[in-house]
């Protein structure tokens, strides 16, 4: 699969945080510059807004599935909603008192989910700015976020090794996944809801079939999984590593092979994850690792991805 760099700049945060959304068209990154994001057009790159208000390191972000509004963590827990065509903050949420790691949407776009490192994850109504549902039963801080296609689901890693099963409505724990051998970093749902995918610190995956009540172990990569998603049939996983590579995975083949690698400004070797974000038709990609962001386009996209999902921060 070719890739084609269209852009690279520099951001003055080392391990910046990123979002795309599903249409290819708009890209949030995190700046650095007094804690601010700025909101690019894709594929050009061009900045069109800068959204200030965070008082600290902002550390998660989501674009919800209409492409009008945004949402940003921070690293003191502190999650700020905006209007991504002004600029405007919309409202902020408090219950968080740890750092955010993780933000997904849910698909009619009402539903915030954030996964913090207070080993809590929660929803909110992004319409009345109120809590919903706080999900607890981690026992190590939350590093990822995903919600099933139907909305009704949820899914989340943990330092704690586990991936646990949500109902959203109510923050109900359904189930948890047998233990993985090291901590996961990222999960994500495929977009035909049939399969569940989680990343580790030692670079393997636990890939569950939905209801999801075990899962199998495959890998090592090269590097610890920073960030995952799932085709839209489940078939195939991208994945930003540890490092700068973007690699994509065959479930059926088990075949991994590098896309490309955002080195960055530092070196390679330094532990700093690439975070990558992507178009639903798995056309662009926007990335950011070690104070560096890219746009890439793969030239011959595969399988359409999963767009629900998240990584750790």
């Amino acid at each position: 699969m070719p890739v084609k760099l269209l852009k690279e700049w520099n951001v003055e945060e080392v391990d910046a945080a990123v979002a795309l959304s599903r249409d290819g068209t708009i890209a949030l990154v995190v700046s650095g510059m007094k804690n601010g994001i700025d909101c690019v057009e894709v594929p050009n790159g061009a900045k069109t807004q800068s959204l200030q208000g965070h008082t600290a390191t902002v550390t998660a972000l989501a674009i919800a599935p209409d492409c009008r509004y945004g949402a940003s963590g921070d690293e003191n827990g502190e999650v700020r909603l905006w209007e991504l065509s002004t600029g405007k903050p919309v409202g902020v949420l408090h219950g968080h008192s740890k750092r955010i790691a993780s933000l997904a949407y849910s698909p009619n776009g009402r539903i915030l989910l954030s996964g913090s490192w207070d080993n809590t994850s929660r929803s909110w109504d992004v319409q009345t700015i109120k809590s919903v549902s706080t999900f607890q039963g981690h026992s190590a801080g939350v590093t990822g976020v995903a919600i099933s296609p139907d909305g009704k689901t949820a899914a989340t890693s943990s330092f704690d090794c586990c991936v646990r099963i949500w109902e959203m409505a109510t923050g109900k724990c359904q189930r948890q996944l047998p233990s993985q051998q090291s901590k996961l970093i990222c999960v994500s749902i495929s977009g035909n809801g049939k399969r569940l995918i989680a990343g580790d610190a030692k670079g393997c995956l636990g890939v569950s079939d939905w209801p999801a009540t075990h899962a199998k172990i495959v890998g090592p990569l090269p590097a610890a999984v920073g960030s995952v998603r799932l085709s839209n049939d489940g078939t195939k996983a991208y994945l930003g590593l540890s490092g700068g590579g973007f690699w994509s995975y065959d479930l059926k083949t088990q075949n991994a092979k590098q896309l490309f690698e955002l080195t960055g400004r530092f070196p390679a070797q330094l532990p700093f994850g690439l975070d990558f974000a992507m178009s639903e038709d798995a056309r662009y990609v926007v990335a950011t690792r070690a104070a560096s962001a890219a746009i890439i386009e793969l030239e011959r996209p595969g399988s359409r991805f999963s767009w629900f999902g998240r990584r750790s921060s």
